[in-house]
C-alpha cells in the first residue's frame, strides 16, 4: 500500500510538471527565411541566426538576437532593423538595457509596419544611424528587454502572412542588404521543470522495478 501511494504521488508530481505554464520555457527561432535581394545567406539553407526569448520577470522578457558571419544588422531604409507582434498588447511597450546603444523601440503602440517579403508587423527596433551598409554594425548578439503588462514569451506572435521575427541584414562578403525572417520554433523546457521530470521518472523506474521483485 505503501509503495502504491510512493507511485501514486510521483505520478502526480510529473502531471502538475508537465501541465506548468509554457512561459517560463526558452523561446528560440531560427531565422531561415532569405528575402535579400541576390541572398544574405552565407551558408543556404543553413540558419541565418536564432532570436531568443526568456522570461526576466512579470511583464518583462529579454530578446536575444544572434546573427551568423559575415552578417551585421543593417538600417537600409526600406524597413525598420527587428520586428515583431505581440498578441493582444496594442500599447504601453517599452524596451530597455540594450546591449548597444544604437538601437531603440519605434514606437510603444502597435502600428502596421511593412517589413518587405514578411507582411505587417506592430513593433520594431531601429537601428539609429545612416541608412545603407555604412549604418550597419556589427553588434550580434544584440541583447535587450522587452516589457508590457501581461507580456511573456508566448506574447511574441506570427503576422497574417505566418512571419514570427523580421530582421533587416548586411552581408558584410557579398555586399547585399535585406530582410531575413522566421516562421519557424523550437522549445527548450524550463531547466527545473526538466529536472523534475528527469528524477520522477528514474524514481517510478525503481519503484515499479522493487514491486515487480516483491510480486
Amino acid at each position: 500500500m505503501k509503495l502504491r501511494n510512493k507511485v501514486l504521488g510521483l505520478v502526480a508530481i510529473l502531471a502538475l510538471v508537465a501541465l506548468a505554464p509554457a512561459a517560463n520555457a526558452t523561446l528560440i527561432y531560427n531565422l531561415t527565411v532569405d528575402n535579400c535581394t541576390g541572398g544574405c545567406n552565407p551558408n543556404p539553407p543553413a540558419s541565418m541566426g536564432t532570436v531568443q526569448l526568456d522570461q526576466s520577470g512579470s511583464g518583462n522578457v529579454l530578446v536575444t538576437v544572434t546573427l551568423v558571419s559575415p552578417l551585421w544588422f543593417v538600417n537600409s531604409g526600406l524597413q525598420n532593423t527587428i520586428d515583431f507582434n505581440l498578441a493582444g498588447i496594442a500599447s504601453g511597450v517599452t524596451a530597455n538595457t540594450f546591449s548597444n546603444a544604437n538601437f531603440s523601440l519605434t514606437s510603444g503602440t502597435a502600428g502596421a509596419l511593412h517589413f518587405d517579403g514578411f507582411g505587417d508587423f506592430q513593433y520594431s527596433i531601429q537601428l539609429n544611424t545612416a541608412q545603407g551598409a555604412g549604418g550597419a554594425v556589427n553588434a550580434s548578439p544584440l541583447t535587450f528587454h522587452i516589457l508590457a503588462t501581461g507580456l511573456t514569451e508566448a506574447s511574441f506572435v506570427a503576422n497574417s502572412q505566418g512571419s514570427i521575427f523580421g530582421v533587416d541584414v548586411y552581408n558584410t562578403v557579398n555586399g547585399n542588404t535585406g530582410p531575413i525572417g522566421t516562421t519557424g520554433s523550437t522549445v527548450t523546457p524550463e531547466p527545473i521543470s526538466s529536472a523534475l521530470v528527469g528524477t520522477g521518472l528514474i524514481s517510478l523506474f525503481f519503484l515499479r522495478k522493487r514491486a515487480s521483485r516483491k510480486a
